[in-house]
Protein backbone atom coordinates (compact mmCIF):
# COMPACT_ATOMS: atom_id res chain seq x y z
CA UNK A 1 0.00 0.00 0.00
CA UNK A 2 1.24 3.47 -0.89
CA UNK A 3 0.18 6.35 1.31
CA UNK A 4 0.89 9.90 0.19
CA UNK A 5 -0.12 12.87 2.24
CA UNK A 6 0.14 16.29 0.65
CA UNK A 7 -0.77 19.74 1.79
CA UNK A 8 -1.33 21.92 -1.25
CA UNK A 9 -2.70 25.34 -0.35
CA UNK A 10 -4.39 27.30 -3.14
CA UNK A 11 -4.40 31.03 -3.67
CA UNK A 12 -7.91 32.24 -2.95
CA UNK A 13 -9.56 34.11 -5.79
CA UNK A 14 -11.91 35.76 -3.33
CA UNK A 15 -11.44 37.39 0.07
CA UNK A 16 -10.99 35.11 3.05
CA UNK A 17 -13.59 35.81 5.72
CA UNK A 18 -11.95 36.94 8.99
CA UNK A 19 -14.10 34.38 10.84
CA UNK A 20 -12.58 31.61 8.72
CA UNK A 21 -9.07 32.94 9.38
CA UNK A 22 -9.87 32.89 13.10
CA UNK A 23 -10.59 29.14 12.82
CA UNK A 24 -7.77 27.94 10.53
CA UNK A 25 -5.26 30.78 10.82
CA UNK A 26 -4.76 31.11 7.04
CA UNK A 27 -4.62 34.62 5.61
CA UNK A 28 -4.63 35.84 2.01
CA UNK A 29 -1.00 36.89 2.60
CA UNK A 30 -0.10 33.27 3.44
CA UNK A 31 -1.36 32.20 0.01
CA UNK A 32 0.09 34.98 -2.14
CA UNK A 33 2.69 32.70 -3.79
CA UNK A 34 0.47 29.60 -4.05
CA UNK A 35 -1.13 28.56 -7.35
CA UNK A 36 -4.87 28.94 -7.88
CA UNK A 37 -7.08 25.86 -7.88
CA UNK A 38 -7.71 26.46 -11.58
CA UNK A 39 -3.96 26.33 -12.29
CA UNK A 40 -3.50 22.86 -10.76
CA UNK A 41 -6.98 21.33 -11.16
CA UNK A 42 -6.07 19.01 -14.05
CA UNK A 43 -3.00 17.73 -12.19
CA UNK A 44 -5.16 17.10 -9.12
CA UNK A 45 -7.81 15.28 -11.16
CA UNK A 46 -5.10 13.05 -12.64
CA UNK A 47 -3.59 12.44 -9.20
CA UNK A 48 -6.96 11.58 -7.63
CA UNK A 49 -7.83 8.98 -10.28
CA UNK A 50 -8.13 5.61 -8.56
CA UNK A 51 -7.34 7.03 -5.12
CA UNK A 52 -9.14 6.06 -1.94
CA UNK A 53 -10.79 8.87 0.02
CA UNK A 54 -11.74 8.75 3.69
CA UNK A 55 -13.05 11.43 6.00
CA UNK A 56 -15.62 12.47 8.53
CA UNK A 57 -18.88 13.14 6.65
CA UNK A 58 -16.79 13.73 3.50
CA UNK A 59 -19.31 12.09 1.17
CA UNK A 60 -21.91 14.69 2.10
CA UNK A 61 -19.79 17.86 2.00
CA UNK A 62 -16.11 17.69 1.03
CA UNK A 63 -16.27 15.42 -1.99
CA UNK A 64 -19.40 17.02 -3.53
CA UNK A 65 -17.79 20.44 -3.06
CA UNK A 66 -14.60 19.21 -4.71
CA UNK A 67 -16.58 17.69 -7.60
CA UNK A 68 -18.44 21.00 -8.10
CA UNK A 69 -15.15 22.90 -8.25
CA UNK A 70 -13.88 20.55 -10.96
CA UNK A 71 -17.20 20.79 -12.81
CA UNK A 72 -17.00 24.61 -12.78
CA UNK A 73 -13.72 24.26 -14.69
CA UNK A 74 -15.30 21.73 -17.10
CA UNK A 75 -13.18 18.94 -15.64
CA UNK A 76 -14.64 15.66 -14.48
CA UNK A 77 -13.67 14.03 -11.22
CA UNK A 78 -14.79 10.40 -11.17
CA UNK A 79 -15.29 9.03 -7.68
CA UNK A 80 -16.28 5.38 -7.35
CA UNK A 81 -18.12 4.11 -4.29
CA UNK A 82 -15.53 1.44 -3.64
CA UNK A 83 -12.94 4.22 -3.20
CA UNK A 84 -14.96 6.18 -0.63
CA UNK A 85 -15.09 5.66 3.12
CA UNK A 86 -17.11 8.05 5.25
CA UNK A 87 -17.02 8.33 9.02
CA UNK A 88 -19.99 9.77 10.91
Amino acid sequence: MVVRIKNNPFKSEMPIDPNATAVHGITIEDLKDAPTFKAIAQTLANTFEGCDFAGYNSNKFDLPLLAEEFFALTLILILKNENLLMFR
